[in-house]
């Protein structure tokens, strides 16, 4: 092992890898224009899970010996074309889309937080706190919604927010409804 050289081994491993590093950056270009912005994007786990893998695929094509540079852009190629088919797949069957995709999940209503949901969706308070506080707010009693979107993100909405359009919250679990997702200044006390 101590025999292996680690700062050079020759100035064709370096040609290699500055030839095998540029084709691979026009692969990428390329293969963003015909396959679009979603291709890199972080949108949902599928997304991320392609742009790790994309990341993985390149440095092969780079780095290792023996996986050429047309492998490498053919394994980018297939997995950007099976993200593209599944985002086709998403957008013609509602069927498909409750399948694969998750929903977003209701954490925080109207000041309170859900407990039940974040133990579901493994997120623990001060996430929740953090949140609030990134979003500007100092109290939780400020905010009518958090919700955990398909792409991991906390959504923070305010009361004065949510009083603008409550049906934001179609299609998000634990939403209730649409009665229960209004913001405390929409509620009515009858007594």
């Amino acid at each position: 092992m101590l025999d292996a050289p680690i700062f050079f081994d020759g100035s064709g491993g370096v040609v290699r890898t500055i030839f095998s590093a540029a084709l691979m950056y026009v692969a990428i270009v390329i293969a963003m224009r015909l396959f679009g912005k979603r291709s890199t994007s972080q949108m949902n786990n599928f997304d991320w899970i392609v742009t790790v893998a994309l990341g993985s695929l390149m440095a092969s094509g780079i780095l290792v010996a023996d996986v050429t540079v047309l492998e490498g852009v053919a394994a980018m190629y297939t997995l950007l074309g099976l993200q593209w088919l599944l985002t086709h797949l998403l957008r013609a069957s509602d069927t498909a889309t409750r399948t694969i995709k998750s929903k977003p999940t209701l954490l925080v209503l109207n000041g309170k937080i859900l407990r039940p949901a974040l133990v579901r969706e493994r997120i623990i308070e001060e996430e929740i706190y953090a949140a609030v506080r990134q979003a500007g707010y100092s109290r939780i009693s400020d905010i009518a919604w958090i919700v955990l979107e398909t792409n991991s993100k906390l959504s923070v909405i305010s009361c004065d927010q949510a009083a603008s359009d409550p049906d934001m919250l179609r299609n998000v679990a634990g939403a209730g409804q649409p009665e229960d997702r209004r913001s405390p200044d929409q509620v009515t006390v009858h007594g």
